[in-house]
Protein backbone atom coordinates (compact mmCIF):
# COMPACT_ATOMS: atom_id res chain seq x y z
CA UNK A 1 0.00 0.00 0.00
CA UNK A 2 1.46 3.34 -1.02
CA UNK A 3 1.95 6.24 1.30
CA UNK A 4 -0.57 8.33 -0.67
CA UNK A 5 -3.28 5.73 -0.07
CA UNK A 6 -2.44 5.60 3.65
CA UNK A 7 -2.74 9.38 3.92
CA UNK A 8 -6.08 9.29 2.11
CA UNK A 9 -7.40 6.59 4.47
CA UNK A 10 -6.22 8.55 7.52
CA UNK A 11 -8.01 11.63 6.26
CA UNK A 12 -11.28 9.75 5.91
CA UNK A 13 -10.66 8.12 9.32
CA UNK A 14 -10.31 11.56 10.91
CA UNK A 15 -13.59 12.65 9.30
CA UNK A 16 -15.25 9.46 10.55
CA UNK A 17 -13.97 10.01 14.11
CA UNK A 18 -15.35 13.55 14.12
CA UNK A 19 -18.74 12.33 12.90
CA UNK A 20 -18.84 9.45 15.43
CA UNK A 21 -17.90 11.72 18.32
CA UNK A 22 -20.49 14.26 17.22
CA UNK A 23 -23.28 11.64 17.13
CA UNK A 24 -22.08 10.08 20.37
CA UNK A 25 -22.21 13.48 22.09
CA UNK A 26 -25.80 13.92 21.00
CA UNK A 27 -26.88 10.53 22.36
CA UNK A 28 -25.09 10.64 25.73
CA UNK A 29 -24.25 13.31 28.29
CA UNK A 30 -20.46 13.69 28.67
CA UNK A 31 -20.81 15.43 32.08
CA UNK A 32 -21.63 14.32 35.62
CA UNK A 33 -22.53 16.50 38.66
CA UNK A 34 -20.50 16.36 41.88
CA UNK A 35 -23.06 15.84 44.72
CA UNK A 36 -20.97 17.77 47.23
CA UNK A 37 -19.98 20.81 45.15
CA UNK A 38 -22.65 20.69 42.46
CA UNK A 39 -20.03 21.32 39.77
CA UNK A 40 -20.05 19.49 36.42
CA UNK A 41 -17.13 17.45 35.31
CA UNK A 42 -16.30 15.22 32.36
CA UNK A 43 -17.04 11.61 32.74
CA UNK A 44 -14.80 8.84 31.48
CA UNK A 45 -16.87 8.76 28.30
CA UNK A 46 -16.50 12.54 28.04
CA UNK A 47 -12.70 12.34 28.24
CA UNK A 48 -12.80 9.59 25.63
CA UNK A 49 -14.81 11.87 23.34
CA UNK A 50 -12.32 14.71 23.83
CA UNK A 51 -9.44 12.32 23.10
CA UNK A 52 -11.17 11.06 19.95
CA UNK A 53 -11.80 14.67 18.84
CA UNK A 54 -8.14 15.50 19.39
CA UNK A 55 -7.01 12.40 17.47
CA UNK A 56 -9.39 13.21 14.60
CA UNK A 57 -8.17 16.83 14.44
CA UNK A 58 -4.50 15.76 14.50
CA UNK A 59 -5.11 13.21 11.76
CA UNK A 60 -6.98 15.78 9.69
CA UNK A 61 -4.20 18.36 10.16
CA UNK A 62 -1.51 15.83 9.25
CA UNK A 63 -3.28 14.64 6.11
CA UNK A 64 -4.15 18.20 5.02
CA UNK A 65 -0.52 19.37 5.35
CA UNK A 66 0.69 16.31 3.49
CA UNK A 67 -1.75 16.88 0.63
CA UNK A 68 -0.74 20.53 0.37
CA UNK A 69 2.91 19.51 0.26
CA UNK A 70 2.12 16.96 -2.44
CA UNK A 71 0.16 19.56 -4.43
CA UNK A 72 3.05 22.03 -4.13
CA UNK A 73 5.56 19.43 -5.29
CA UNK A 74 3.28 18.46 -8.19
CA UNK A 75 2.99 22.11 -9.16
CA UNK A 76 6.78 22.48 -9.06
CA UNK A 77 7.19 19.36 -11.19
CA UNK A 78 4.66 20.70 -13.66
CA UNK A 79 6.46 24.05 -13.79
CA UNK A 80 9.75 22.26 -14.41
CA UNK A 81 8.18 20.21 -17.19
CA UNK A 82 6.74 23.33 -18.78
CA UNK A 83 10.16 25.01 -18.51
CA UNK A 84 11.87 22.02 -20.12
CA UNK A 85 9.28 21.98 -22.91
CA UNK A 86 9.67 25.70 -23.53
CA UNK A 87 13.46 25.35 -23.61
CA UNK A 88 13.08 22.45 -26.05
CA UNK A 89 10.78 24.50 -28.27
CA UNK A 90 13.15 27.48 -28.09
CA UNK A 91 16.12 25.32 -29.10
CA UNK A 92 14.11 23.81 -31.94
CA UNK A 93 13.05 27.25 -33.13
CA UNK A 94 16.66 28.43 -33.01
CA UNK A 95 17.66 25.38 -35.03
CA UNK A 96 14.84 26.07 -37.47
CA UNK A 97 15.90 29.71 -37.79
CA UNK A 98 19.48 28.65 -38.50
CA UNK A 99 18.42 26.00 -41.02
CA UNK A 100 16.04 28.46 -42.61
CA UNK A 101 18.85 31.00 -42.92
CA UNK A 102 21.13 28.40 -44.51
CA UNK A 103 18.32 27.36 -46.85
CA UNK A 104 17.65 30.92 -48.00
CA UNK A 105 21.37 31.62 -48.45
CA UNK A 106 21.53 28.77 -50.94
CA UNK A 107 18.94 30.36 -53.24
CA UNK A 108 19.10 33.56 -55.28
CA UNK A 109 16.32 35.53 -56.90
CA UNK A 110 16.29 34.79 -60.63
CA UNK A 111 15.04 38.16 -61.90
CA UNK A 112 14.30 41.53 -60.34
CA UNK A 113 12.38 44.40 -61.89
CA UNK A 114 12.71 48.00 -60.68
CA UNK A 115 10.26 50.65 -61.85
CA UNK A 116 11.68 54.14 -61.28
CA UNK A 117 9.18 57.01 -61.18
CA UNK A 118 10.38 60.60 -61.64
CA UNK A 119 8.66 63.98 -61.46
CA UNK A 120 7.01 64.66 -64.82
CA UNK A 121 9.18 67.65 -65.63
CA UNK A 122 12.38 65.63 -65.06
CA UNK A 123 11.69 63.11 -67.82
CA UNK A 124 10.27 65.84 -70.04
CA UNK A 125 13.65 67.58 -69.87
CA UNK A 126 15.53 64.37 -70.69
CA UNK A 127 15.85 65.32 -74.36
CA UNK A 128 17.37 68.66 -73.35
CA UNK A 129 19.81 66.84 -71.09
CA UNK A 130 20.95 64.72 -74.03
CA UNK A 131 21.65 67.83 -76.10
CA UNK A 132 23.44 69.48 -73.17
CA UNK A 133 25.60 66.38 -72.75
CA UNK A 134 26.49 66.55 -76.45
CA UNK A 135 27.73 70.14 -76.03
CA UNK A 136 29.94 69.06 -73.12
CA UNK A 137 31.73 66.38 -75.15
CA UNK A 138 35.41 66.81 -75.81
CA UNK A 139 36.31 68.50 -79.08
CA UNK A 140 38.26 65.46 -80.17
CA UNK A 141 35.19 63.21 -79.84
CA UNK A 142 33.12 62.34 -82.88
CA UNK A 143 30.11 64.58 -83.41
CA UNK A 144 26.66 63.09 -82.99
CA UNK A 145 23.75 63.33 -85.39
CA UNK A 146 21.44 66.05 -83.93
CA UNK A 147 18.39 64.39 -85.51
CA UNK A 148 19.21 61.08 -83.88
CA UNK A 149 19.71 62.74 -80.49
CA UNK A 150 16.38 64.55 -80.83
CA UNK A 151 14.67 61.29 -81.83
CA UNK A 152 16.14 59.49 -78.81
CA UNK A 153 14.96 62.25 -76.45
CA UNK A 154 11.46 62.25 -77.96
CA UNK A 155 11.27 58.45 -77.95
CA UNK A 156 12.07 58.42 -74.21
CA UNK A 157 8.93 60.43 -73.48
CA UNK A 158 6.58 59.56 -76.36
CA UNK A 159 7.99 56.51 -78.08
CA UNK A 160 9.76 53.34 -77.08
CA UNK A 161 13.38 53.06 -75.91
CA UNK A 162 15.06 49.85 -74.72
CA UNK A 163 18.65 49.73 -73.47
CA UNK A 164 20.30 46.35 -73.03
CA UNK A 165 23.51 45.52 -71.21
CA UNK A 166 25.11 42.11 -71.52
CA UNK A 167 26.85 40.24 -68.69
CA UNK A 168 30.15 41.77 -69.84
CA UNK A 169 28.75 45.30 -69.42
CA UNK A 170 28.53 46.26 -73.10
CA UNK A 171 25.30 47.95 -74.11
CA UNK A 172 23.10 48.93 -77.00
CA UNK A 173 20.04 51.17 -77.40
CA UNK A 174 17.03 50.46 -79.61
CA UNK A 175 14.33 53.06 -80.17
CA UNK A 176 11.31 53.62 -82.34
CA UNK A 177 9.21 56.72 -82.81
CA UNK A 178 6.50 57.86 -85.19
CA UNK A 179 7.42 60.84 -87.33
CA UNK A 180 5.33 62.61 -90.00
CA UNK A 181 7.21 60.58 -92.60
CA UNK A 182 6.48 57.31 -90.78
CA UNK A 183 7.92 54.99 -88.16
CA UNK A 184 11.59 55.55 -87.33
CA UNK A 185 13.44 52.52 -85.94
CA UNK A 186 17.15 52.71 -85.12
CA UNK A 187 19.88 51.22 -82.95
CA UNK A 188 22.74 52.94 -81.16
CA UNK A 189 25.73 51.01 -79.80
CA UNK A 190 28.68 52.01 -77.65
CA UNK A 191 30.69 52.61 -80.82
CA UNK A 192 28.27 55.29 -82.06
CA UNK A 193 28.81 58.96 -81.11
CA UNK A 194 25.18 59.22 -79.88
CA UNK A 195 25.80 56.67 -77.16
CA UNK A 196 27.88 58.91 -74.89
CA UNK A 197 25.39 61.86 -74.73
CA UNK A 198 22.54 59.46 -73.95
CA UNK A 199 24.47 57.67 -71.17
CA UNK A 200 25.66 60.97 -69.71
CA UNK A 201 22.08 62.33 -69.62
CA UNK A 202 20.82 59.07 -68.17
CA UNK A 203 23.44 59.13 -65.41
CA UNK A 204 22.51 62.72 -64.58
CA UNK A 205 19.00 61.50 -63.68
CA UNK A 206 20.59 59.77 -60.69
CA UNK A 207 23.55 62.05 -59.96
CA UNK A 208 25.87 59.46 -61.60
CA UNK A 209 24.92 56.80 -59.07
CA UNK A 210 22.04 54.53 -58.07
CA UNK A 211 22.64 51.64 -55.70
CA UNK A 212 20.41 49.32 -53.69
CA UNK A 213 22.15 48.30 -50.45
CA UNK A 214 21.25 45.55 -47.97
CA UNK A 215 21.18 45.72 -44.16
CA UNK A 216 24.69 44.28 -44.07
CA UNK A 217 25.98 47.03 -46.38
CA UNK A 218 26.35 44.85 -49.48
CA UNK A 219 25.51 46.46 -52.81
CA UNK A 220 22.65 44.39 -54.23
CA UNK A 221 22.14 46.46 -57.40
CA UNK A 222 24.52 48.96 -59.00
CA UNK A 223 22.77 50.50 -61.99
CA UNK A 224 25.91 51.94 -63.57
CA UNK A 225 28.23 48.98 -63.03
CA UNK A 226 26.16 46.13 -64.43
CA UNK A 227 27.69 42.73 -63.86
CA UNK A 228 24.47 40.98 -64.92
CA UNK A 229 22.21 41.11 -67.96
CA UNK A 230 20.33 44.39 -67.72
CA UNK A 231 17.34 45.75 -69.63
CA UNK A 232 16.23 49.39 -69.28
CA UNK A 233 13.00 50.60 -70.82
CA UNK A 234 11.41 54.07 -70.82
CA UNK A 235 7.69 53.56 -70.41
CA UNK A 236 4.77 55.87 -69.47
CA UNK A 237 6.78 58.46 -67.62
CA UNK A 238 8.81 55.88 -65.76
CA UNK A 239 11.97 53.84 -66.28
CA UNK A 240 11.74 50.07 -65.91
CA UNK A 241 14.95 48.18 -65.15
CA UNK A 242 14.91 44.37 -65.43
CA UNK A 243 17.93 42.50 -64.04
CA UNK A 244 18.45 38.81 -64.69
CA UNK A 245 20.25 36.83 -61.96
CA UNK A 246 21.09 39.94 -59.89
CA UNK A 247 23.02 37.82 -57.36
CA UNK A 248 20.67 38.64 -54.47
CA UNK A 249 20.36 35.84 -51.91
CA UNK A 250 16.87 35.30 -50.52
CA UNK A 251 18.00 35.86 -46.92
CA UNK A 252 18.94 39.43 -47.90
CA UNK A 253 15.27 40.08 -48.69
CA UNK A 254 14.22 39.42 -45.09
CA UNK A 255 15.61 42.66 -43.70
CA UNK A 256 15.59 46.14 -45.19
CA UNK A 257 17.14 47.89 -48.18
CA UNK A 258 18.48 51.40 -48.65
CA UNK A 259 18.89 53.43 -51.82
CA UNK A 260 21.82 55.70 -52.61
CA UNK A 261 21.86 58.44 -55.24
CA UNK A 262 24.58 60.90 -56.11
CA UNK A 263 28.33 60.51 -56.28
CA UNK A 264 30.28 63.28 -54.50
CA UNK A 265 27.60 65.89 -55.05
CA UNK A 266 27.27 69.19 -53.20
CA UNK A 267 24.84 68.60 -50.33
CA UNK A 268 25.52 71.46 -47.87
CA UNK A 269 26.98 74.95 -47.99
CA UNK A 270 28.03 76.49 -44.70
CA UNK A 271 29.08 80.06 -44.11
CA UNK A 272 32.40 80.36 -42.29
CA UNK A 273 34.30 77.45 -40.80
CA UNK A 274 32.87 73.98 -40.40
CA UNK A 275 31.93 74.69 -36.78
CA UNK A 276 29.89 77.81 -37.47
CA UNK A 277 26.14 78.08 -38.07
CA UNK A 278 24.34 78.96 -41.29
CA UNK A 279 24.35 75.49 -42.91
CA UNK A 280 22.20 75.39 -46.06
CA UNK A 281 20.97 72.20 -47.71
CA UNK A 282 21.37 72.15 -51.48
CA UNK A 283 18.46 71.01 -53.63
CA UNK A 284 18.85 67.44 -54.82
CA UNK A 285 17.73 67.97 -58.41
CA UNK A 286 17.91 64.29 -59.38
CA UNK A 287 16.80 60.85 -58.26
CA UNK A 288 13.47 59.00 -58.55
CA UNK A 289 10.54 59.91 -56.33
CA UNK A 290 9.30 56.30 -56.10
CA UNK A 291 10.82 52.90 -56.74
CA UNK A 292 8.75 49.78 -57.24
CA UNK A 293 10.51 46.45 -56.68
CA UNK A 294 8.93 43.41 -58.32
CA UNK A 295 10.16 39.83 -58.32
CA UNK A 296 9.83 37.77 -61.49
CA UNK A 297 10.96 34.68 -59.61
CA UNK A 298 7.97 32.32 -59.02
CA UNK A 299 9.42 31.37 -55.62
CA UNK A 300 9.45 34.98 -54.36
CA UNK A 301 6.23 36.95 -53.94
CA UNK A 302 7.41 40.56 -53.92
CA UNK A 303 5.72 43.60 -55.40
CA UNK A 304 6.48 46.64 -53.25
CA UNK A 305 6.35 50.34 -54.04
CA UNK A 306 8.61 52.51 -51.88
CA UNK A 307 8.30 56.27 -51.55
CA UNK A 308 11.77 57.79 -51.51
CA UNK A 309 12.76 59.96 -48.54
CA UNK A 310 16.13 61.26 -49.66
CA UNK A 311 18.42 62.57 -46.92
CA UNK A 312 21.85 64.10 -47.60
CA UNK A 313 24.96 62.58 -46.02
CA UNK A 314 28.34 64.28 -46.02
CA UNK A 315 31.45 62.35 -47.05
CA UNK A 316 33.90 65.22 -47.70
CA UNK A 317 34.28 68.89 -46.64
CA UNK A 318 36.19 71.65 -48.42
CA UNK A 319 36.74 75.11 -46.91
CA UNK A 320 37.13 78.03 -49.34
CA UNK A 321 39.20 80.78 -47.72
CA UNK A 322 38.27 83.44 -50.31
CA UNK A 323 34.53 82.89 -49.94
CA UNK A 324 34.74 81.96 -46.25
CA UNK A 325 32.50 78.97 -46.98
CA UNK A 326 32.58 75.29 -46.21
CA UNK A 327 31.27 73.12 -49.02
CA UNK A 328 30.14 69.63 -48.00
CA UNK A 329 30.02 66.91 -50.63
CA UNK A 330 28.39 63.55 -50.30
CA UNK A 331 25.43 61.41 -51.30
CA UNK A 332 21.68 61.12 -50.82
CA UNK A 333 20.20 58.13 -49.03
CA UNK A 334 16.68 56.82 -48.60
CA UNK A 335 15.96 54.11 -46.07
CA UNK A 336 16.28 51.64 -44.62
CA UNK A 337 12.98 50.42 -46.03
CA UNK A 338 11.60 47.12 -44.76
CA UNK A 339 11.26 44.47 -47.48
CA UNK A 340 7.83 42.81 -47.72
CA UNK A 341 8.88 39.74 -49.72
CA UNK A 342 7.46 36.27 -49.00
CA UNK A 343 8.89 32.94 -50.11
CA UNK A 344 7.23 29.69 -51.04
CA UNK A 345 8.21 26.42 -52.64
CA UNK A 346 11.71 26.57 -51.14
CA UNK A 347 11.50 23.35 -49.07
CA UNK A 348 9.93 21.81 -45.96
CA UNK A 349 11.48 20.86 -42.63
CA UNK A 350 9.55 19.48 -39.63
CA UNK A 351 10.40 18.80 -36.02
CA UNK A 352 8.31 17.30 -33.19
CA UNK A 353 8.76 18.16 -29.54
CA UNK A 354 8.72 15.17 -27.12
CA UNK A 355 5.45 14.36 -25.26
CA UNK A 356 3.75 17.47 -26.56
CA UNK A 357 2.86 16.50 -30.13
CA UNK A 358 3.80 19.88 -31.58
CA UNK A 359 4.92 20.16 -35.18
CA UNK A 360 7.12 23.11 -36.08
CA UNK A 361 7.63 23.32 -39.80
CA UNK A 362 8.40 25.68 -42.63
CA UNK A 363 7.65 24.99 -46.24
CA UNK A 364 7.00 28.55 -47.66
CA UNK A 365 9.68 29.19 -45.06
CA UNK A 366 6.96 29.93 -42.53
CA UNK A 367 6.95 28.79 -38.89
CA UNK A 368 3.85 27.52 -37.11
CA UNK A 369 3.27 25.63 -33.88
CA UNK A 370 0.38 24.83 -31.56
CA UNK A 371 -0.01 27.23 -28.61
CA UNK A 372 1.42 26.02 -25.31
CA UNK A 373 -1.07 24.66 -22.75
CA UNK A 374 0.77 23.29 -19.66
CA UNK A 375 -2.33 21.62 -18.16
CA UNK A 376 -3.05 19.79 -21.41
CA UNK A 377 0.61 18.82 -21.79
CA UNK A 378 0.64 17.33 -18.30
CA UNK A 379 -2.44 15.22 -19.12
CA UNK A 380 -0.76 14.02 -22.29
Amino acid sequence: MSFTVVVLLLKWLSQALLVVVGIWSLLSNPYETDPQTGRKRLTRNGWMKVALLAVGFVLFTFTELDQRRSARMASQRQAEQVKIQRETIQKQEQSLAYLRQVLLQQHQISELEMTLSFPEQTLRRFGELILESEKQKKRTAAKSDPTKLADIGTACSAGNVIVRYGAEGRGQLDYDIYRPMGLVVARVTEADPEWEPFVSAFRSLFGDRLEVISDAGRVLVDLFNPERSLRIQFRRGAIMVAIRSPGIHLDELEGAVSFVCGDTKLVFVQEGSSDSEGRTTQPMGFGPSKIRLTSKDPRVAWDQEIQMSWMPQTTRKIYDVDLDQTAEYGEWRSGPHRVSARFHGIGTLAFQTPKAGRNISFGSVELSRRPTNPARDQRE
